[in-house]
């Protein structure tokens, strides 16, 4: 059994099921790796990052079978996988990564990977950060996700944008599934954590044209991270919002699955 608990938690609410096909709506090394080590019949990975490609498939160890797929494509394309279905379906993390690449399609994805649901879907996601919190380490933390949000809208990208487990909730229920389960699980972010995000800060400052500008930004960003790493050290991490895991399953089944002989 896998050791992520996001994970853990969607094996135990499959239960004796079969993994069958599965599709990974919007696929990394992460959940790619975690897919591999099913017994699936075969597994499709879905991304519309040209970058990811190849980093997802070394992920995995470049090893496919004759069923498995790397997909490159966007599913705001009707074409996109068009007559495939999955006995299960993941979407992790993607509804907070589509305002990135296709912006405004954050209603319609869960209506457009329903003809593709035979069985079940598990939504994964991260619930928005508040704008406050009692707990200063946790501001701060706010903060750098803010500082990363505003670096990316200056150097020309889009942010990203999460949605909480009650409007993803709302949106499955108005697609055509039917919520058999939600779990929260309360985050704790270490310092691993702080170094990526500001990693993630620092490759938005090169793309700024005021040049001024980024050094001001790299200045603050550097006493920002300072204050978070020792934050992580003296309170064992910093907690702050929590993921969440939404098990779903058509309301109606296939026409042809219920079709009697």
């Amino acid at each position: 059994m896998t050791s992520d608990p996001l994970f853990q938690h969607i094996e135990q609410m499959h239960g004796t099921r079969d993994w069958g096909r599965v599709l990974d709506a919007g696929t990394g090394s992460h959940s790619l790796r975690w897919i591999c080590s099913l017994p699936t019949t075969g597994w499709t990975a879905v991304t519309i990052d040209t970058t990811r490609v190849q980093s997802t498939l070394k992920g995995i160890g470049g090893s496919l079978r004759e069923t498995d797929a790397m997909v490159l494509g966007d599913w705001t394309d009707p074409a996109l996988l068009q007559g495939e279905r999955f006995d299960t379906v993941l979407v992790d993390y993607l509804i907070g990564a589509i305002d990135v690449f296709t912006p405004y399609f954050q209603n319609r994805i869960l209506a457009r990977l329903l003809p593709h649901v035979r069985d079940r879907i598990y939504v994964i996601g991260l619930e928005p950060f508040p704008s406050q919190t009692p707990s200063i380490a946790g501001q701060l933390l706010i903060k750098l996700a803010q500082m990363k949000s505003a670096c990316r809208l200056l150097s020309g990208q889009r942010a990203f944008r999460e949605f909480p487990a009650k409007w993803v909730e709302r949106q499955l229920e108005q697609s055509g599934y039917k919520v058999e389960d939600t779990k929260h699980f309360p985050n704790v972010f270490r310092e691993r954590y702080v170094r990526s995000q500001c990693s993630a800060v620092r490759r938005a400052l090169k793309l700024l044209d005021d040049r001024n500008l980024a050094q001001a930004l790299e200045e603050n960003l550097q006493a920002l991270e300072t204050q978070l790493l020792d934050a992580t050290k003296t309170n064992n991490g910093i907690r702050l919002s929590s993921d969440y895991v939404i098990t779903a399953s058509r309301v109606e089944a296939f026409p042809e699955d219920s079709k009697t002989t």
